[in-house]
């Protein structure tokens, strides 16, 4: 998901479709597990609470870290560091599963591996 201008969390690309409406349709297919991917760090925390209000099973953040500026994607820099705080903060929420989109390379993940296993 993205942050809309006026603060709303909004399918990435859709504008006009609020995550908070779009949830509730998706928990209803019963999938197996529910994940927030292609989510920056600082929005996807407040994605997985919207999750969790309509969700109760297992969960899995797949965050990226740049954006699009047509024609291509421009990444911007994580440390695997504040990636690793991120997942800690994601984890006490309830976040089982853990992985990485758009700018997340093997640093991060190795990171993550590391420090989750603990």
């Amino acid at each position: 998901v993205e942050r809309r201008d006026d603060g709303v969390l909004v399918g990435f690309g859709r504008q006009d479709q609020p995550m908070e409406a779009f949830v509730p349709r998706l928990a209803a297919l019963k999938p197996e597990v529910m994940c927030v991917m292609h989510t920056s760090p600082e929005d996807t925390g407040a994605a997985v609470e919207i999750l969790k209000k309509y969700w109760s099973g297992p969960i899995g953040v797949y965050p990226e870290s740049g954006y699009f500026k047509a024609p291509d994607w421009v990444f911007t820099e994580i440390a695997p560091d504040d990636l690793v705080n991120s997942a800690t903060e994601w984890r006490q929420q309830g976040v089982s599963i853990f992985g990485g989109c758009c700018g997340i390379g093997p640093t991060h993940i190795a990171a993550l591996s590391e420090a989750l296993a603990k």
